[in-house]
């Protein structure tokens, strides 16, 4: 199941994203407030 991070975690998040190779562009982007969206794990 997934669930839908607070913006309070997205910080924690960026560190996992960025870990990854692929496809961590959009989410970082989010994650760092560039582009509006939410973020599930």
């Amino acid at each position: 199941m997934l669930h839908k991070l607070s913006l309070s975690q997205y910080p924690d998040f960026i560190d996992i994203a960025d870990a990854h190779d692929c496809g961590s562009v959009y989410p970082l982007s989010i994650a760092c407030g560039i582009q509006k969206g939410d973020i599930f794990r």
